[in-house]
């Protein structure tokens, strides 16, 4: 299908455009996620048939330097929560280690465990515990102040987006300017990177 085709990549960092899998009603948007080179999402054609494309071209967007980014994680590593509880170090779990359609993900005080390790996989934020079970917003359509739950990637087409800028990240829903909060993190707030309870850290064991 793809002949000649070209990736677009974000200079100096393995991040390359991606047609989101949700669409608005006339198209799709567009976010940077982890370079894929089997990402059918990450290959683009010029559309107009008098401008020559060489499938060995990879034209190059400038990025402003934005300071320390730490690496969007493709591995299972913890996430961690800026704010903390009551004096404790918070990651997102896996309540109770379920391996199921629906069960609950929240806020704990971290600890050595497969339920409080996740990978962001083409736009997913996929479970250690299972690698087939990813986490969703509850619901048909993502609202401020819904739970996130664990559901089977496959019927999952809601996309996450680790957005790092800094010393921190945040968790983001793509297309619907909603992020996942800390601390007590079970719920979606619209996305505000001045609010500690939306920043997030790469806990590495």
């Amino acid at each position: 299908l793809f002949k000649e085709y070209c990736v677009i990549k974000a200079a100096g960092k393995n991040l390359c455009f991606e047609a989101s899998k949700r669409r608005s009603s006339r198209s799709f948007y567009v976010t940077l996620e982890k370079c894929n080179p089997n990402m059918r999402r990450q290959k683009w054609r010029e559309h107009t048939p008098s401008l020559s494309t060489s499938p060995n071209s990879s034209p190059v967007m400038n990025r402003p330097p934005v300071g320390s980014i730490p690496p969007v994680p493709s591995t299972f590593i913890k996430l961690q929560a800026v704010k903390r509880k009551k004096g404790k170090d918070m990651c997102l779990e896996v309540r109770d280690s379920e391996k199921r359609n629906g069960a609950r993900v929240w806020s704990a005080k971290c600890i050595d465990t497969n339920a409080q390790r996740f990978a962001f996989q083409d736009g997913e934020l996929q479970s250690k515990l299972d690698e087939s079970m990813c986490v969703r917003p509850v619901g048909d359509e993502p609202r401020e102040n819904d739970k996130v739950e664990l559901w089977e990637c496959k019927d999952t087409d809601t996309s996450f987006l680790y957005d790092c800028d800094g010393e921190f990240c945040m968790i983001k829903v793509v297309d619907y300017d909603l992020c996942l909060i800390g601390g007590n993190g079970k719920r979606l707030k619209k996305c505000d990177r001045g609010q500690t309870n939306q920043q997030w850290y790469n806990q590495q064991d």
